[in-house]
Formats: C-alpha cells, structure tokens, sequence
C-alpha cells in the first residue's frame, strides 16, 4: 500500500527554488503531487476521502496565475500555483521574433529618382518607399506577439486567474494591442526576462497581483452577502453538506479561525475538521469557488456558509 505512493516521492523530490514541502494524493489508478511554497507537517493520512484542507489552506496565501516572459529572442508560459513556478511546454511558441519572421515578406522595395546635386554639382539620388524604420519595427513585433498570443491561447482556455507579462517596457503595449486572453493583468514585470528564473519572476509577480486576488475575494462575498433574504445563501452546516454533495454549492466561505483550530496542525480524524474538508472537496470537485476569510467580513452571520446555484447541480464535475 505505502511503495508506490514512496517510489512516486523519490522520484518528485522539491529541490529546486521555492519548492520546500510536496503534498501526494493516491488512489486506485489515481496519483497526483503538488510542490508547495512553506514547510508542512510531516504527515499521513488514509481514508475515504482526500485531506485538502492544509492545502487549501496554505495555497490560498498566493493565488494561481501565469507569466508571459516575452522578449526579442524568445517567450516562455509560466504556471504558478501556490507560489511555486514550473514552465509550461508550449511546441507552437515560436523561437524569437527572428523564427516569426522567417517566412514573412515585409515588402522592403525601395525606389529612387536622379536630382540635380547642391552646391556640389552634379546628380543625387533620392530615395523613396517603404525603408526599414520604428513602424517597421513595431509591425515586426506586432507580427511575432500575434504568434506569441496564438501559441499561449489554447493553453490558457478555461483559466480565468491572471495573466502577468515580463518584458522590457517598450515592448509592453505593442502586446497589449495584439493580446486576446481577458485575464491580462494592467500590472507587468519590468526588464528582460531571459536571465531570470520562473520562481524570481513569480516572486515578483506575487505582490504586484495581491490587489487583484483581493478584489476577486471581495468580489466572491459580496455576491454572498447580497444572496441574503433570497433563499439562496445556507448557514445550516448539515444542510450546507448535504448541498455540496449534490454539487450545488456555487461559493463556500469559511472563517480563518475555524473551530477546528489550525488547519495546518488539525486532526483530520476529528469531526469539525472531516465536515470543513469534505465541504472544500465537494464545492471544488463542482468546480465551486472556496474562500478563507476574517469572520469580521460576514459579522453577524454563521460560518461556513455557501450561496446555492440556481436550479440543477452544477455539470461535468472535476477532479
């Protein structure tokens, strides 16, 4: 029972940057690691169901995003979750702008007339047409973003969180206007990203995204607390159960100080901390949104509580 879930650790050992813990979920033909940014509890559980709750817990402290690290001579897709950053292989990047113009004819003609020279005497020649210059530069650029923007499209379908771009200045609103992806953050990262690791980039980008995942959070409960008196939002922690197994919990909000104590050092045995955990798992199996907040943000309203979906249980759960 315990080898192969050992065999799977030795072989995604967290050595490199920013990844100093790893979490492991095992099942009949299931297996699943995730690298996390803090030292856990050294532990282990067996049971029916997955214990998430540290893991929630301690990944919502940095929420998920990526990075497009862009500039002249390359572009690379970053994914970090939980603070911890791993390229994404992307086979329809192209390899610079020099690969992305390769097959492109600009069209370079230029034509000239003879003149009568100045002072000198004599005939000059004046040249017109379409000469290399800034437009010429920036429509080069265009044309390799807009490759850029094609090869990261289908990689970020149905990811919702941020995209934060790492490049040199100029280069920032020339992608900006050939960028289809919604969730493009105003924010980006500043210099040349080439010598720069994946973990320093999400380093950096961490505290230059917090406004956004605070607003998203705030967003979340005021969509709660505005669902009062309609008959949507359940306070009733068995009724909420019962609701999340059917998979009609849309948001589950849960207070920091949960009675339960610490989810970092909790018993996952005890039965608050079964009910908090199995709550998470269903609401996010249903593709639900959990948030962990100060109860002073719900002040005069029990925790947890969820807004119901309107009518039928939400389709095509996720794993």
């Amino acid at each position: 029972m315990v080898s192969p879930p050992d065999e799977f650790f030795q072989t995604k050992k967290a050595k490199s940057q920013g990844k100093k813990g790893i979490a492991g979920f095992f099942a009949p033909h299931f297996a699943r690691t995730v690298f996390l940014p803090q030292m856990p509890v050294d532990s282990a559980y067996c049971g029916s169901e997955f214990h998430v709750l540290a893991l929630v817990t301690m990944l919502r402290q940095t929420g998920n995003f990526h990075i497009l690290a862009l500039s002249g001579k390359k572009a690379r897709l970053i994914c970090v979750e939980g603070g911890v950053a791993r390229a994404i292989e992307t086979p329809e990047m192209p390899e610079g702008e020099s690969a992305a113009l390769a097959t492109h004819d600009r069209d370079d003609y230029l034509g000239l007339h003879t003149t009568h020279g100045g002072a000198v005497g004599g005939h000059g020649a004046q040249f017109y047409g379409h000469g290399i210059g800034i437009d010429d530069k920036k429509s080069d650029l265009a044309l390799y973003f807009r490759q850029v923007d094609r090869a990261i499209h289908k990689h970020l379908a149905g990811h919702d969180g941020p995209l934060i771009l790492a490049t040199v200045s100029p280069n920032a609103p020339i992608y900006r206007e050939v960028n289809t992806h919604g969730g493009l953050t105003g924010a980006f990262i500043p210099g040349n990203p080439d010598r720069v690791t994946n973990q320093n980039l999400a380093q950096t980008a961490i505290p230059l995204l917090e406004p956004f995942f605070q607003k998203s959070q705030e967003k979340l409960i005021k969509r709660l607390t505005g669902g009062f008196g309609l008959g949507l939002v359940e306070e009733d922690i068995r009724h909420l159960d019962h609701q999340s197994l059917q998979g009609k919990v849309e948001i589950l909000i849960l207070a920091e100080d949960m009675e339960f104590g610490s989810a970092l050092k909790s018993d996952p045995l005890s039965k608050p901390t079964q009910i908090a955990n199995r709550l998470i798992c269903q609401t996010i199996a249903h593709r639900g949104e959990v948030v962990i907040t100060n109860p002073r943000e719900l002040e005069g309203h029990k925790l947890p509580c969820g807004l119901l979906r309107h009518g039928k249980r939400a389709i095509c759960p996720v794993v």
